[in-house]
């Protein structure tokens, strides 16, 4: 299948775009830097790696055009008001821009929306607006699936490994179980592999919240 993925240079994108290929489908990249100069695995050279910015182009639109699915892995955890990176601009507007263009197609492409089960206090304009981003698509017309992993661990993050293993731990105690209900640690290796399996007609667990 012929795969476009937004954000697909990032921390979970290219994960995904590793496992995507891995997996015979045709994958195509669209971010603001075009192919990490660190990537030098084999497997990137076969992903078509697309320099565009959705929040100031229209490059992006021709690869979403003949796309089969279109997944949005555009993301922050924290705002940086003052360089102008807002929870609004890079998680609500990526899917009102995106679902604009799918819904003036004929034909459009499945659209796959990376959400979030559940996030601390502190995240709380963060899951507000992965909520927003989700009506706007649940207005739509457009065929769609939307996913809501928890803690994404990895090593190259070292943080996310104690916090993931943390929660595990707590999730064993009785007296700590509750309050660490809504989290579940997955590894970014794992959450590509259950994204694969959705874009290939297969169920997975993340497509409803827990």
């Amino acid at each position: 299948m012929n795969i476009v993925i937004f954000g697909g240079s990032g921390f979970i994108g290219t994960a995904l775009c590793k496992e995507l290929i891995q997996h015979k489908h045709t994958v195509t990249s669209i971010s603001r830097h075009g192919r990490p100069n660190t990537l030098t695995e084999e497997w990137a050279n076969d992903v078509h790696w697309v320099h565009s910015d959705i929040l100031n182009d229209t490059i992006w639109q021709s690869a979403v055009i003949n796309a089969d699915w279109v997944i949005d892995a555009i993301g922050i955890l924290t705002e940086k008001p003052n360089k102008g990176i807002t929870y609004e601009r890079f998680i609500v507007e990526p899917v009102q821009r995106i679902s604009t263009f799918l819904t003036a197609q004929v034909q459009p492409a499945n659209f796959l929306f990376l959400s979030a089960n559940a996030a601390p206090f502190p995240l709380k304009k963060y899951m507000s607006a992965k909520h927003k981003a989700e009506q706007v698509i649940h207005e739509q017309g457009f065929p769609y699936t939307i996913i809501y992993p928890s803690l994404i661990m990895d090593k190259q993050r070292p943080t996310s490994v104690i916090g993931g293993k943390t929660i595990l731990c707590f999730k064993k105690l009785p007296i700590f179980k509750y309050f660490v209900r809504e989290y579940d640690p997955i590894t970014r290796e794992q959450l590509a592999m259950e994204i694969t399996n959705l874009v290939e007609g297969k169920r997975s667990f993340l497509t409803e919240r827990r």
